[in-house]
């Protein structure tokens, strides 16, 4: 990565905003906190899955198991992550082994990602940031995000920020349901780069580099640990818009592990039930709930 790729602290320019501040308060923004956030991830699936007539049935006869995206979307990665750990073991025990595409599952979900992300960079997608969150968020807060859109990017109030699963603006660089970033790093050891890669099998040329996420690896891993350095200064964890269910399990080992449980905790979201869960998460008693739908809050202790 290029000296223009990089701002003054090291991050990636594309993944993280750091200015270096004292870390005061850490803000976990989830897609409940963005207005009409799952739009496009269902436009794109809906898209995808009834009207391209090129998808296989091995993908579309998924859509027949649940009307849920982020269940289907779950099921789907999960299918692709099986799929190029099978082609990387044909690699591994047969050096000649040769072909001239991947695997049709592992091709439709290269296009369908590439979908989602244009999708999420075509929309106009804004945080719900009303007078009450922003009054509850102060400022000179640090945000950390597994969305894969570009709302929190383009406000002017957010000088600090990491996409922990990517952006849209970069297909290959966001991480689905199911999917985590350190099973890439597996394959290090033998595709270290993208050279390597080339040299180890050219006829893949560009897809092998996308299924490995070779491009985005090493800056992804650096924007989690500088979530982890931030989150472990916080005097203040807030949590908005995560329901903190199974498909936020990235997230919520982030937060169980490297929690001060000096901090306070917030949690901004209409259900009481994810409170709850992000005590159980953080062991933080010092906690608030607040409900954007009815304006009300309650505390712990």
């Amino acid at each position: 990565m290029s000296a223009a790729e990089k701002n003054q602290n090291g991050g990636s320019v594309e993944f993280i905003k750091d200015t270096g501040e004292a870390v005061h308060t850490v803000v976990f923004v989830g897609n409940g906190a963005i207005v009409d956030g799952s739009a496009p991830l269902q436009s794109a699936l809906d898209r995808w899955l009834v009207n391209d007539k090129s998808v296989p049935k091995t993908v579309t006869n998924l859509r027949r198991r649940t009307s849920e995206h982020m269940h289907l979307l779950a099921l789907m990665s999960y299918k692709f992550k099986v799929a190029r750990g099978l082609e990387y073991n044909k690699w591994r025990s047969n050096k000649s082994y040769s072909t001239a595409t991947f695997p049709e599952v592992i091709l439709t979900f290269l296009n369908l990602r590439k979908s989602i992300a244009s999708a999420f960079a075509a929309a106009d997608l804004q945080p719900r940031f009303t007078e009450e969150i922003q009054r509850l968020i102060g400022e000179n807060a640090h945000y950390i995000t597994t969305n894969w859109d570009n709302g929190l990017w383009t406000q002017q109030n957010v000088s600090n920020l990491v996409h922990l699963h990517g952006r849209c603006n970069h297909a290959d660089s966001v991480v689905l349901p199911t999917e985590l970033l350190v099973e890439d790093t597996a394959y290090d050891f033998i595709w270290s780069n993208e050279a390597q890669a080339r040299a180890l099998m050219p006829q893949f040329g560009s897809e092998l580099q996308s299924v490995f996420r070779f491009k985005y690896q090493q800056v992804l891993l650096q924007g989690h640990d500088r979530a982890v350095s931030w989150l472990k200064s916080a005097k203040r964890v807030i949590i908005w818009g995560y329901s903190l269910s199974d498909y936020d399990a990235d997230l919520s080992a982030l937060i169980a592990t490297h929690s001060p449980a000096s901090a306070e905790l917030m949690v901004i979201n209409p259900d009481i039930r994810v409170f709850h869960r992000a005590i159980g998460l953080t062991g933080i008693s010092n906690a608030l709930h607040y409900d954007p739908a009815t304006d009300t809050s309650v505390r712990l202790c």
